[in-house]
């Protein structure tokens, strides 16, 4: 959102109308000025910091986030099938994700303490669930199940990455790419994207306010209407139009599964030898685009997001131990849920849900 201009940031001193821009020290336009650009995580952190002070010097409270159309969203721009939706809403009370920024800080920030990674942790968990990255066949009992389909993730990673370079794939420099370009590019540019990157500069980097001068009028630096036709080349497609079509090349190439009854009992059924990455490193072929997909559609860097994942289905083991202690010994007591913690070493486990765990 930054890179595209959406959030106030680059050149943010343009925002500040000009008679007061002009009464302002340097010293305070300096502290303004962008000198670098905003990692993943600042903008989260910034937001979530914002939340507590507004709660503890005003007492306004944040509203959780707006999660039907926001998962929905979500789900389209990942190209999920959309069975995704009811697996996050059956997580989120498992693990008591509310969608709310914290009331505090603890003294060692976590990746939870932020909404929106709350919500694509499910999501992530949800598709390894459903729709795992590997190649081990596992057969759902019924037809109604999601699992009776299986994702390319081959031709899945081809979608997103055609969905993603669909501007330059025109001969465009990209919206949002301009602020990367270099000295080495310029020389590598056609006459279009010189044009395009201009436009921007122009837009970005000069002062667009009314110039006293009356000279002025006689040197102007906006182009002509044939020339801004030009420049502009043909219109571009609109995000939600270019998600759709991603979303039903993704979902043509659907595989069916076959079902398999409950009386076959050493059947894999899905949730089954589930596979946890702690580490970026641990991340497969097929699993790592997923993974950056993820990350960078909610707006964190890779490993966050693995630790993240990674620290939600611990939790999910631990009540899934407390399940089956409770189907052994039949008694609840002194059994709490875990709490999130980094410190083990479980690899691979099995998720496949007890009786009375949630069935996807």
């Amino acid at each position: 959102m930054i890179m595209y201009g959406d959030i106030p940031y680059i050149r943010i001193t343009r925002s500040i109308p000009r008679e007061m821009r002009d009464k302002l020290p340097q010293e305070y336009l300096s502290i303004m000025e962008t000198t670098r650009l905003l990692k993943a995580e600042h903008l989260h952190k910034a937001v979530l910091q914002l939340s507590l002070l507004y709660r503890h010097r005003f007492g306004v409270h944040f509203p959780a986030l707006n999660l039907p159309p926001i998962l929905y969203h979500y789900i389209r721009r990942l190209a999920l099938p959309v069975d995704i939706y009811s697996a996050v809403k059956r997580l989120q009370d498992l693990l008591g994700f509310s969608f709310e920024f914290p009331k505090g800080l603890a003294s060692r920030s976590r990746p939870h303490d932020l909404p929106e990674i709350q919500l694509v942790t499910l999501i992530v968990i949800s598709t390894k669930l459903l729709f795992p990255f590997d190649d081990l066949k596992r057969y759902p009992a019924s037809a109604k199940e999601p699992a009776t389909q299986v994702i390319d993730w081959k031709h899945w990673a081809q979608a997103q990455k055609q969905f993603d370079s669909r501007e330059t794939a025109r001969g465009r420099i990209g919206k949002g790419n301009e602020i990367l370009v270099n000295e080495r590019d310029v020389f590598n540019m056609t006459p279009s994207q010189l044009d395009e990157y201009m436009n921007w500069y122009e837009n970005n980097w000069l002062d667009n306010s009314k110039a006293s001068n009356p000279l002025s009028d006689l040197f102007p630096v906006e182009p002509t209407g044939t020339d801004s036709q030009e420049a502009a080349g043909p219109p571009d497609e609109d995000d939600e139009e270019a998600i759709g079509s991603m979303l039903r090349t993704v979902t043509q190439r659907l595989k069916p599964r076959k079902v398999i009854t409950e009386g076959n009992l050493d059947v894999p059924r899905p949730g089954s030898s589930y596979v946890r990455y702690k580490m970026e490193s641990d991340l497969p072929e097929n699993a790592r685009p997923f993974y950056e997909t993820a990350a960078k559609v909610v707006g964190v860097s890779l490993s966050t997001l693995v630790r993240a994942v990674s620290h939600a289905e611990y939790k999910i083991m631990r009540w899934l131990e407390d399940q089956r202690r409770i189907e052994l010994y039949g008694d609840a007591s002194g059994i709490e849920f875990a709490k999130f913690d980094s410190s083990d070493d479980m690899g691979e486990q099995d998720m496949t849900d007890s009786d009375d765990s949630p069935s996807y």
